[in-house]
């Protein structure tokens, strides 16, 4: 009901459609004028909407057809990826060419640094302990890479 004590058009739309309605909204109905005016507007909107009921029907093999050709095509995430190094490689070189040579010699060598003292470190751990660690430190790290490989299918869509 409205604040004027009227049916809303949910309410008097559920009576045209035969639904479970409360009774006082039906009596309401029966006694109010510009709900009934409400009810008459929509009876013709109902009868206008079954004028355009169309008999004929798509093939069956339409829905087919249309999912064959919606089918999942992956975005090229590292081609586009290269694309975006190689642009911003350009890009750095073109504004600044020596901070592009600067990048190359320090960036680029501390960075192999960094994986080289990750590969002794790992090295170095191995020798000193017991070969269970090693085997439950790999097997932890191929669940984190299947967990993070999953996360990644599933926001690409691979996953549904």
């Amino acid at each position: 009901m409205t604040e004027g004590g009227c049916l809303d058009y949910l309410t008097i739309q559920s009576v045209v459609d035969n639904e479970e309605v409360d009774q006082a909204a039906v009596e309401h109905l029966a006694k109010c004028s510009a709900c009934k005016e409400q009810e008459k507007e929509i009876r013709s909107i109902v009868i206008y909407a079954n004028q355009l009921a169309c008999e004929e029907k798509l093939p069956a093999e339409f829905y087919k057809r249309l999912s064959d050709d919606l089918t999942y095509k992956p975005f090229p995430a590292l081609l586009f990826a290269l694309l975006m190094f190689a642009t911003a490689i350009s890009s750095a070189y073109i504004i600044e060419p020596g901070y592009f040579y600067w990048w190359l010699t320090v960036g680029m060598t501390s960075t192999i640094g960094l994986f080289m003292d990750a590969f002794f470190e790992l090295l170095y751990f191995g020798f000193n302990t017991e070969p269970v660690w090693i085997i439950l430190l790999l097997a932890a790290l191929v669940l984190v890479e299947v967990i993070a490989l999953s996360g990644i299918k599933r926001l690409e869509g691979v996953v549904k």
